[in-house]
């Protein structure tokens, strides 16, 4: 049995600011507003040989955010060292996608391919889409020591919550009808019973998504 897993998330906001209030020791806060970009895809593949058979479940989920980005930055200086507190919320629309693909290769004479694996069966294979109204909070943590006059070494804390996002494992339904077994040689069970019980069923569950973060930099001005 063959295992492959993987995820790649994208994001960027475009922000105005705008200087609300000056402290004192170089305090101030700046409020914040503009468009926010988030996008993460997620790819879970199954394969696995059994004699003449090769059988592969392919689960793919696509999730993309477009908003209005709001928030605040806060800002305190002491001396060379500046510590800064972001918080920013994010409300818009997700859109959710789901790929499900299941394919069964016969080696022989001619070699052949049917429809469905084990996972991915033709009850549930094929495409599923949906909106959903999403919030991300984001909370950043920066502290700054200004080491030299144009050399600033910094570090970081980043927390994000995404309040909806469809992910692989989520839409997979492990009972399996014996009547999806059917087209498959080697197929075990009664390939009967009632359409309306045929598993794996099509899925399209959301769930919430935590992401923390620790960052390190080194700033050069000049």
């Amino acid at each position: 049995l063959k295992f492959k897993s993987r995820n790649e998330m994208h994001s960027f906001d475009v922000l105005a600011r705008y200087r609300w209030m000056n402290g004192p020791h170089g305090g101030f806060v700046d409020l914040l507003a503009g468009y926010r970009f988030f996008r993460m895809n997620e790819t879970l593949a199954f394969e696995e040989t059994l004699a003449a058979l090769t059988i592969r479940d392919d689960f793919q989920a696509a999730n993309t955010f477009n908003g209005i980005d709001l928030g605040a930055e806060f800002g305190l200086r002491h001396g060379p060292w500046v510590f800064d507190i972001t918080s920013k919320l994010a409300i818009g629309n997700m859109r959710e996608e789901l790929d499900v693909r299941g394919k069964t290769y016969i080696t022989g004479d001619p070699s052949t391919a049917v429809p469905g694996g084990w996972l991915a069966a033709p009850s549930n294979i094929g495409r599923l889409k949906d909106d959903a109204f999403v919030v991300i909070p984001e909370l950043d943590l920066r502290l700054v020591f200004a080491a030299y006059e144009n050399i600033q070494l910094s570090v970081g804390y980043n927390m994000q919550f995404v309040s909806k996002v469809v992910r692989t494992g989520d839409q997979i339904d492990t009972t399996i009808s014996p009547s999806q077994l059917a087209p498959l040689p080697l197929a075990r069970g009664n390939p009967g019973g009632p359409a309306a019980e045929l598993r794996p069923e099509r899925r399209l569950n959301d769930t919430a998504l935590w992401m923390h973060g620790i960052s390190f930099g080194c700033e050069f001005r000049w």
